[in-house]
């Protein structure tokens, strides 16, 4: 009797673990010397996710995490090169969410976070020698962050929190250039910067709007610009320079239905 006691006691634990956590997968393939690679899907009550990684070269590092909750999740890390370093998260209750992260170059180094998420994708793509980008999304819900870098020493930072419906996104080209997106309490607003050249500068920052967008473009060097929107619904905001050395400053607060 106390035999059949303990096969039924185990038999429903193996049941509850299964019941727990399922079907996550992880791949992860290295090729060269001294890879570094760490693969977390952590409590038991994540489902359905996919982690993928894959490095080729020298000194290669990269890390991935889905916490607590999270389902139908894919993470991709993919870099060839040298010295390149990766890391991304994908936080608490984060559903069908997407972080990938593709290095190509040496000394490139990268940062992706997606909390509370859901329907959300942060997407990195950097060809070229040191540059640097960084993403993070806060309590988000269909959110979306893109970055693409192609050059030489572009820093590219894109923050959005407890935001809904929003997206932001980044290009670069050319050399030392840097750019910052920032967007809080926003609903269906986009942040969108393109820059290319050399040593060019902008920041975007959206807050507290609704159905808003806000764009700037950037072509030649030395150029620096700051555009603001904040309390505003249906607006939208434009830059354009194209040159050497100019500056630019766009404010628009507690406007409906306007246009820059």
């Amino acid at each position: 009797m106390k035999k059949l006691i303990s096969l039924a006691t185990a038999v429903s634990a193996v049941i509850g673990l299964d019941a727990f956590a399922g079907n996550n997968t992880a791949i992860l393939i290295q090729v060269g010397s001294d890879n570094i690679a760490n693969s977390n899907q952590v409590d038991p009550t994540t489902h359905n996710n996919l982690i993928t990684q894959t490095q080729i070269g020298v000194s290669n590092g990269s890390d991935i995490s889905q916490t607590t909750g999270t389902n139908n999740s894919t993470v991709n890390h993919i870099q060839v090169g040298e010295l390149n370093s990766s890391e991304s998260i994908q936080e608490d209750n984060t559903a069908l969410s997407l972080i990938s992260i593709s290095q190509l170059g040496q000394g490139n180094i990268t940062y992706a976070e997606q909390v509370d998420t859901t329907l959300g994708a942060a997407i990195i793509n950097q060809i070229g020698t040191m540059n640097n980008a960084d993403i993070g999304q806060g309590t988000t819900i269909v959110s979306s962050a893109l970055i693409n870098q192609v050059g030489t020493m572009n820093m590219a930072i894109s923050g959005q929190s407890e935001t809904m419906a929003t997206s932001a996104w980044i290009n670069q080209l050319g050399s030392m250039n840097d750019a910052t997106t920032s967007q809080g309490a926003t609903i269906a607003s986009s942040a969108l910067i393109n820059q290319g050249g050399a040593m060019n500068t902008a920041f975007l920052a959206q807050g507290d709007t609704i159905a808003s967008i806000a764009f700037i473009n950037q072509a030649g060097s030395q150029n620096t610009n700051f555009l603001a929107q904040s309390e505003v619904t249906a607006s939208s905001a434009l830059i354009d320079q194209i040159g050497l050395g100019n500056n630019a400053t766009l404010v628009q607060g507690q406007t409906t239905v306007s246009g820059t």
